[in-house]
């Protein structure tokens, strides 16, 4: 195919790869903006039938230009079923605590890359719980699993977190997600996103947000849970200074 003078070209490893354009919106005003910017995308290319495969692995290896670091592992995975990668995520969530420090350092950029963990075996499958994440000079993924006093979030108890308004090391946004625990995605109906668009900052520039299955009515911010069901939240932060973020959100 022949480029257009100008264009941008992006590389692929794939004979299939995924194309995810992605729009920022910072509040609900900005949906609107949203159909204009869909409606100047534009795809060309050959149309092929729907792919089907009964081995994505064995379908990874013969389709992509496999890292020479993981050839050997992927080949001892070709046969990967459903219940290995329930097995291997179950693991995978048991584990995730202990990534609240590193975020997603290593995770989501290339396995040659720079960042530290970037070929870690353990670090590198925990990305699949979040498979969709830019690597850490675009953004910083801050994961939370416990409250100040190291006990796993709950829905059953009340959880206070305050958090800067402004950021120390943050160029661009920041946002804070709540999500459960149980199904690794946002709860239906119930409010899952604070950020600088949809709060405004307290006397001392923070914000304090209350993470509780009942409204607690009494200006904070309230992030409403399930009771009874674990849960976490993941503060991300967009063109970061990693060394100057905020530590843990707890309250002094």
């Amino acid at each position: 195919m022949e480029v257009p003078e100008g264009a941008k070209v992006i590389e692929s490893r794939s004979d299939y790869p995924h194309l995810f354009v992605r729009i920022q919106v910072y509040d609900d005003a900005d949906r609107a903006k949203i159909p204009p910017i869909q409606a100047k995308i534009k795809l060309t290319g050959k149309i092929n039938p729907p792919l089907t495969s009964d081995d994505p692995v064995k379908f990874t290896l013969e389709h992509h230009d496999v890292y020479p670091q993981n050839k050997e592992i992927l080949e001892s995975a070709v046969g990967f079923t459903k219940e290995d990668y329930l097995r291997v995520s179950k693991y995978i969530g048991e584990i995730a605590p202990q990534f609240s420090v590193t975020g997603n350092t290593g995770m989501f950029g290339p396995i040659d890359s720079t960042e530290p963990h970037s070929n870690d075996p353990l670090y590198r499958p925990a990305a699949i719980v979040g498979h969709l994440g830019f690597p850490i000079h675009h953004a910083f993924y801050k994961p939370y699993f416990t409250n100040c006093d190291d006990e796993v979030l709950n829905g059953d108890k009340t959880e206070v977190f305050v958090f800067p308004y402004k950021p120390e090391g943050v160029e661009l946004f920041w946002s804070v997600t709540r999500y459960s625990a149980l199904t690794r995605n946002t709860i239906p109906g119930k409010n899952d996103i604070f950020n600088a668009y949809n709060t405004k900052p307290n006397s001392k520039g923070n914000i304090t947000v209350t993470f509780s299955a009942e409204d607690p009515k009494d200006g904070t911010y309230w992030m409403p849970v399930n009771a009874g069901e674990p849960y976490y939240f993941v503060v991300r932060y967009y063109k970061p200074d990693v060394d100057k973020l905020p530590p843990k959100p707890c309250v002094n």
